[in-house]
């Protein structure tokens, strides 16, 4: 005896089931009782000869059908609609080669044909039975999967923004190089790109425009945009300002830095 069965209402009291002889009524009951937990039955020809009539009344449950039978092992086909357990309650298979050749029904009822979209009983329980062994950390690995897509759209939002300011100081460099200067944009930005530019290069390159390199022989020596930033001069202010010769009188901070730059060396 393996203990507590439940029956369904929807299978003992339906007309198939009245038709059945009294005999294979009470064998039915009593087939349900031996039955393991996924409702095979191991003994079923010793439980018939305990029912009057019983070796027929075994044969009428396989072609009713509410029994299916493989060789010497008979299983409860409606079994899953009557009884189920918690997954953390589930037992081994005892009969794995079986399970896989019974398919589990839209309704639950078991099937020796498969059907579209249908899994095996081995499949199914397989599945119950790692969901059961992973119960313990089973929690801690969503947590750990969530915390990855987390971290994912983390580093993607981080992407994204870095994306957007390295744009916009592609966007401002462009405005702000000498225009002559430009040369080959498709050149220029792959080696931006790689360059990992930052801040840096937007706050030296008034600094460098201002430079006596670049004010020589009319800007001569401005190197093309590619270069500048391949080179890495834009990692640094340039060693020596220009004093240009203005209308206004108004010196700028270029200007104030080359006058103390030169009075510093004069002072030597």
């Amino acid at each position: 005896m393996n203990g507590r069965r439940c029956f369904s209402g929807k299978i003992t009291e339906s007309d198939p089931f009245y038709a059945l002889p009294g005999n294979a009524q009470a064998l039915y009951l009593h087939l349900c009782m031996e039955a393991d937990h996924d409702g095979f039955v191991n003994n079923a020809a010793v439980v018939a000869t305990r029912v009057y009539g019983g070796r027929l009344a075994l044969k009428k449950l396989v072609e009713s059908p509410f029994l299916l039978k493989f060789g010497d092992i008979y299983v409860i086909k409606h079994w899953r609609i009557s009884n189920s357990l918690r997954s953390d309650r589930q037992k081994p298979l005892n009969f794995p080669d079986l399970a896989g050749k019974i398919w589990i029904k839209e309704d639950g009822a078991y099937s020796d044909q498969p059907g579209e979209g249908q899994e095996t009983l081995y499949d199914y329980r397989i599945g119950l039975t790692n969901g059961c062994q992973m119960s313990a950390n089973g929690m801690a690995k969503r947590k750990e999967e969530n915390g990855k897509e987390e971290k994912g759209k983390e580093e993607k939002g981080k992407e994204e923004k870095g994306r957007e300011t390295r744009d916009e100081v592609w966007s401002t460099l462009l405005n702000a190089y000498p225009p002559e200067k430009l040369g080959n944009l498709e050149e220029a930005y792959d080696v931006f790109c790689r360059a990992a530019a930052d801040q840096r290069m937007l706050e030296n390159l008034p600094l460098w425009k201002q430079s006596e390199q670049w004010a020589k022989e009319d800007g001569q020596f401005i190197p093309y945009l590619a270069n500048w930033i391949a080179r890495g001069a834009w990692q640094r202010k340039p060693e020596k300002m220009a004093i240009p010769k203005g209308a206004s009188g108004v010196f700028g901070q270029a200007e104030l830095e080359a006058i103390r730059k030169i009075l510093a060396e004069d002072g030597q």
